[in-house]
């Protein structure tokens, strides 16, 4: 059952990661095959496996031979641990919509540095009032938000839906302890991908890092093991 679920997951992050790229280009996600975006070919059935698909042809198109991102698979993967990590908690319905929103809009930061600000602000908007339904703590996320927008305001070195997003994960969790530990990881995460990418990519250090994955990632894990 787990790998059933995991693979539902990933292949779900999979349609995600195409429904952004697509419209991100202007494109139809709901019509047409998946095709490199070198040649424009169409990707074998096997390419389209989740995760494996990436290593069954080698990261590259297997007509072109154009390099695949490896934020394919990796994209992937985390579809699938939310997947499991939702069903491991017995989440309900609301809250795995609310999760599945969140990771839509993970990925559109990771992959592009932007997301759709109405879609964001309706997202810290339901999971205000989800919070609000379950009794959860409200002056934590208050505060996150309140916290990342002066300090993007006045020094501009975070974006500014990054305290939207922070904020928004907050009100999913139940316990404010746990609230300010999720905070906390999520920088200590990023801190530690972005000293391994300084130290071992060049020409990487003026570039932004995407922080709504390092939000999710840790809220995520917040919610099942904390």
């Amino acid at each position: 059952m787990y790998l059933l679920i995991f693979t539902l997951g990933a292949a779900l992050a999979s349609f995600f990661h195409l429904v952004v790229e697509r419209r991100e280009r202007g494109e139809s996600w709901i019509s047409g095959s998946s095709h490199c975006n070198h040649c424009m070919k169409a990707i074998p059935p096997y390419g389209l496996i989740p995760i494996g698909g990436y290593f069954l042809v080698r990261g590259r198109c297997v007509h072109c031979g154009g390099k695949v991102s490896p934020l394919h698979p990796l994209v992937e993967l985390m579809g699938g641990a939310t997947a499991l990590i939702l069903y491991m908690e017995k989440a309900g319905p609301l809250l795995m919509i609310l999760v599945l929103w969140g990771f839509y809009l993970t990925i559109e930061d990771l992959l592009f540095r932007e997301v759709g600000a109405l879609s964001l602000e309706l997202w810290l908007l339901a999971t205000f009032l989800y919070a609000i339904k379950m009794s959860q703590p409200l002056i934590p996320g208050g505060l996150i938000f309140a916290v990342y927008t002066g300090f993007s305001k006045f020094t501009g070195a975070i974006g500014d839906g990054d305290g939207r997003y922070a904020a928004a994960v907050s009100f999913l969790l139940a316990d404010p302890w746990n609230i300010v530990y999720y905070i906390l990881h999520a920088h200590i995460l990023a801190g530690a991908v972005a000293l391994i990418s300084l130290l071992t990519v060049r020409g990487r250090e003026d570039r932004e890092m995407a922080m709504f994955p390092f939000f999710f990632i840790s809220g995520i894990l917040h919610l099942l093991f904390f």
